[in-house]
């Protein structure tokens, strides 16, 4: 064991002890390991393949450094990916006593610091953020990876977006078309009614709603990947006459466009806070007298402070805005609108990303040919983190109908 892992060893278990009540083991690249917990099972082994890397990034630890350490294959880990989130985060918060604070620091000078990572890499755009031009790259950096790498792990409908399973997900397709009926149901579809999806991705609900109620849709999307992959699937399902898909963002929509429903599934969170009111105020114009509104979107929790995630917003879901229900509640009330149906369905996405981390563990790394290893990265921890989010309560899913007044 080198000086530089020796030094390692004992960082990690000066600090993590107090942390973490369960043994997570560290294995570093000369094939030695560290318990944190002596004589006890690991819950979790982190493989750590670059200790100068590793070093730089827990000196001092911080989300994004952490993160940008796994995307970038600094380090690995199997087992309890909950645990280990759970411990990451607690070194946030940790109140060292003023002993521990110095033989912390003894130990992680014993080498010189020099940052090796590339960051360079992730999100980044010069244009306005909430102008439809910086979130057309956001939305393209996220959805157009690649149409084969999302269906590889998604139900057979594609559908991007939490179910509202109360229990373990067994049937994610089951799940998935059992959320979507609920939505037409919260819509009260029925036939010849007219429907735009804003933010529709590959066009699950649209061809949905066609297929079982006779509704005729209109979809948009920022996706070019995904516009085009969406026609196609309205092309084969021979829905063409029903259903229209625009690669267009909401704000401009023609002001000569009326619907009797919309819906926004998911869609929210790309919208900056400032921009939500102007959201409800397209929508109210847009929809016919009586007409309604069905939301699905990720919000803070409430009574929960909202924390962005700088990886988050760099790696997984670029320029993602979180707000808290009652302003989103506030917006629609303003804008005209009623609110009819409003359900926590949190505890659905909870089931879902967990369901998606199994399929995408399940596909690695036979998924590589669709992705690179980055990508997989992003996508994993982006869901792990959104599951214990959902898990923790510190964010919320809410599903939410309006009717205009």
């Amino acid at each position: 064991m080198n000086d530089l892992i020796s030094s390692l060893s004992d960082l990690l278990k000066l600090t993590l002890q107090p942390l973490s009540e369960k043994n997570i083991r560290f294995r570093f690249s000369d094939g030695s390991v560290t318990d944190i917990k002596p004589g006890e099972e690991p819950v979790i082994t982190v493989v750590i393949n670059d200790e100068r890397k590793f070093r730089d990034i827990i000196i001092p630890p911080d989300e994004l450094s952490l993160t940008e350490g796994y995307i970038f294959n600094v380090f690995d880990f199997q087992g309890d990916y909950e645990h280990l989130i759970k411990v990451a985060d607690r070194t946030r918060h940790a109140d060292l006593s003023q002993f521990s604070r110095m033989k912390l620091f003894s130990a992680g000078t014993k080498v010189i610091l020099s940052k090796t990572i590339d960051t360079a890499k992730g999100f980044f755009s010069t244009k306005k953020p909430g102008s439809v031009e910086r979130d057309r790259e956001a939305v393209a950096s996220h959805y157009d990876i690649s149409n084969d790498f999302f269906a590889s792990w998604l139900d057979k409908r594609m559908v991007y977006s939490g179910t509202f399973a109360t229990d373990e997900i067994t049937d994610l397709d089951k799940a998935q078309e059992e959320k979507l009926n609920t939505i037409c149901s919260d819509l009260d579809l029925r036939r010849e009614m007219t429907l735009l999806d804003i933010g529709c991705g590959w066009g699950s609900f649209l061809i949905y709603a066609a297929e079982n109620f006779g509704v005729h849709g209109t979809g948009v999307t920022l996706s070019k990947e995904q516009a085009e992959f969406a026609s196609r699937r309205v092309a084969a399902a021979g829905l063409q006459n029903n259903i229209t898909v625009k690669l267009s963002d909401y704000r401009d929509l023609s002001r000569d466009s009326a619907f009797d429903r919309i819906s926004s599934i998911e869609m929210l969170h790309h919208v900056s806070k400032e921009n939500i009111p102007g959201f409800f105020s397209i929508c109210h114009y847009l929809l016919n007298p009586g007409g309604k509104l069905f939301l699905l979107t990720i919000t803070g929790y409430p009574g929960k402070k909202i924390e962005p995630s700088a990886f988050g917003r760099k790696y997984f879901m670029p320029d993602y805005e979180l707000v808290h229900p009652e302003v989103i509640l506030n917006a629609a009330n303003k804008a005209g609108f009623k609110l009819t149906v409003y359900d926590d369905v949190t505890s659905g996405y909870q089931y879902t990303s967990k369901k998606w981390i199994e399929r995408l563990e399940q596909l690695y790394p036979a998924i590589l040919d669709k992705c690179s290893e980055e990508t997989y990265r992003i996508q994993k921890l982006g869901m792990i983190m959104m599951q214990l989010g959902f898990m923790n309560r510190d964010i919320g899913f809410y599903k939410m109908t309006f009717q205009k007044l």
